[in-house]
């Protein structure tokens, strides 16, 4: 059988109507492959604890939404990769979760790197100082080269998208519908930007509404595809929590940015410290944490003393010594220096072109992914 032929086998499992991600892993688990879960007999089907009459019907009689070979096309004309179970790509961290979801759907692409990833999540509604806290760790993270997965919903999720973006870095959002379904609406640009700068990832096929029931279980990929979850801030019943659960049991990480004891936004991640999950101010206290990570600190530790021990002009140290990632106007920049406002614009175009500084609205600076602090 070719490859070709096998990833519609797949794809013919997943469009075929009632027959969900759970039990489906159930089906594999007994028949070992999907051309076998196709040609099962009924009799065989249902000796499977739990299997509906619906999902037992559609199999049976090979019911699907939509005809696998013209969705395979549609896919390709798209752009859309369709990655199982058994392709050499299959992200490596979900191999490992105990129910990993036998095919997704990739916009844009998961690469290699994106192993390195931490998952930053929390409420739909966090306060200002919230989204602040998320979007800078994930700046801090994607300018360390650690790709931030999330759930593109709105709020906390994200604000850590955008940090990702902002920083020039990698971000994965991880959906409870369909690539092409346009929610939520509010951040279907965003979604344009994560598929040219990183992947939109799902396992379920085109037109997949975002029912209440996905959710939960996009939860356990979120968290799959990373070594560790920081959770923001959230309530007591918020889906953030179930993806820190769920990050437990697959034996990853769990952090938390403490709050204040009487927002009910931060009970939820108050309850995590309480728990034993590790507090987090800074990126550092995350890298802290995470073997994998520390090799990563230490070559942007070695880069930036390269870059330090490059030949700057005096005045190009100088602006450099007094940048920090929080945005510098020109004109305090100027006054702290000491210098001519020609001069400091020449040296500041100068080092935008060398990609150590940025220029942002308002002829405010930063340094450029915080290579040098």
């Amino acid at each position: 059988m070719t490859n070709h032929d096998q990833k519609l086998l797949w794809l013919r499992l997943a469009l075929t109507p009632a027959l969900g991600p759970r039990t489906l892993w159930k089906l594999y688990k007994r028949f070992k492959t999907p051309e076998n879960i196709l040609n099962a007999s009924p009799e065989e089907l249902v000796k499977l604890p739990g299997i509906r009459r619906s999902t037992l019907y559609n199999l049976t009689r090979n019911r699907t939404v939509r005809n696998p070979e013209a969705e395979f096309d549609v896919l390709k004309s798209k752009n859309l990769e369709f990655i199982t179970w058994e392709d050499e790509n299959y992200p490596p961290l979900l191999r490992h979760i105990p129910d990993p979801p036998l095919f997704l759907f990739v916009k844009g692409n998961y690469s290699e790197q994106d192993t390195l990833a931490i998952a930053v999540v929390g409420t739909r509604y966090p306060t200002p100082q919230g989204r602040l806290i998320a979007e800078r760790l994930a700046y801090d993270l994607a300018s360390l080269g650690i790709t931030v997965v999330s759930g593109l919903a709105i709020g906390i999720d994200t604000s850590a998208h955008r940090g990702a973006l902002k920083a020039g870095g990698r971000t994965i959002a991880v959906l409870g519908c369909g690539t092409d379904v346009p929610y939520p609406k509010s951040n279907v640009h965003l979604k344009e930007r994560i598929a040219s700068q990183g992947a939109l990832v799902t396992e379920y096929p085109l037109g997949t509404m975002p029912e209440k029931w996905r959710f939960p279980l996009r939860n356990r990929i979120i968290s799959g595809l990373s070594l560790g979850v920081v959770v923001v801030e959230a309530g007591l019943k918020s889906g953030a929590l179930i993806t820190a659960r769920l990050a437990a049991d697959q034996g990853r990480e769990v952090f938390a940015v403490p709050g204040s004891a009487m927002d009910y936004r931060t009970a939820g991640t108050n309850s995590l410290l309480k728990a034993g999950a590790k507090l987090v101010e800074k990126v550092d206290d995350i890298i802290e944490e995470i073997e994998a990570f520390k090799n990563i600190r230490n070559q942007a530790s070695s880069h930036r003393h390269s870059v330090l021990t490059q030949n700057f002009t005096e005045l190009e140290k100088s602006i450099m010594n007094n940048l920090t990632d929080k945005p510098q106007h020109v004109d305090i920049l100027c006054r702290k220096i000491d210098c001519s406002m020609k001069e400091l614009l020449v040296a500041l175009s100068a080092l935008e072109m060398k990609g150590l500084v940025r220029q942002l609205p308002g002829k405010h600076f930063i340094l450029e992914k915080r290579v040098i602090q």
